[in-house]
């Protein structure tokens, strides 16, 4: 299901030649929004639920995500490191994803618990594929 929605979102915006640079802040809102519409409150797996996508400034899409138990901040930052390493080879081998990466200025992955708790958050760039 992700898989076909990240092919849509590439063929949509990456098939045209302008898109051979960086995305612009109105691209990147474009991806943002048809991630929301297509995977809004979608549970991903047995903790986690994506909440939206934002790109804040520039070519940097930010995902929002929500961690179903009850973690601290302490505990969820001990996760970091393992969680940031499955997104780099996640998105730095999936022919998809890297077509995506490499037009973005970097993609933030941040976290709050199910009490709304802010628990962390962490970036990556193309530079993690090369």
């Amino acid at each position: 299901m992700k898989k076909i929605i990240f092919l849509s979102i590439i063929t949509t915006f990456l098939i045209n030649p302008l898109y051979s640079m960086n995305l612009t802040n109105r691209d990147c809102n474009e991806i943002a929004s048809e991630l929301n519409s297509s995977m809004g409150g979608m549970q991903l797996d047995q903790l986690t639920i994506f909440q939206s996508a934002i790109c804040p400034s520039g070519a940097n899409l930010s995902y929002s995500y929500k961690i179903t138990t009850d973690t601290s901040p302490v505990t969820f930052k001990k996760l970091i490191p393992e969680m940031k390493t499955n997104n780099i080879t996640m998105w730095c081998s999936n022919p998809d994803l890297i077509v995506l990466i490499k037009v973005l200025d970097s993609v933030e992955f941040r976290y709050q618990n199910n009490n709304n708790l802010y628990l962390g958050k962490y970036r990556i760039d193309k530079s993690y594929c090369d």
